[in-house]
């Protein structure tokens, strides 16, 4: 029992020491971001999926279409079709250097 707290231990101070550094740096380093994305927002996938659906489509093929969008998260994250530039809002969000 107390080698496994030991090894529990040790493994936590690996993680930390192995992803501290990579977070502070992540933080800070904008030029690895690309300079056009698709803009994030709240959406709800799922109405977003009955949406797009034909509105010709009947019978079988719409009853497969809505169950495909029930397998879509209610609430989550979509993208676009606003783009932003993730680079520029990175380094703005950074304090300023100083010179």
């Amino acid at each position: 029992m107390r080698w496994s707290r030991a090894f529990e231990l040790g493994l936590v101070l690996i993680a930390w020491f192995v992803a501290a550094p990579v977070a502070l740096g992540a933080a800070t380093d904008c030029s690895a971001l690309p300079t056009s994305a698709l803009k994030p927002h709240a959406c709800s996938p799922q109405q977003e999926c009955l949406r797009l659906i034909p509105k010709d489509l009947q019978g079988p093929a719409l009853e497969a279409a809505k169950r495909d969008c029930q397998r879509q998260p209610a609430s989550g994250i979509c993208h676009g079709p606003e783009r932003y530039n993730p680079r520029a809002a990175c380094l703005a969000e950074q304090p300023q250097r100083k010179k």
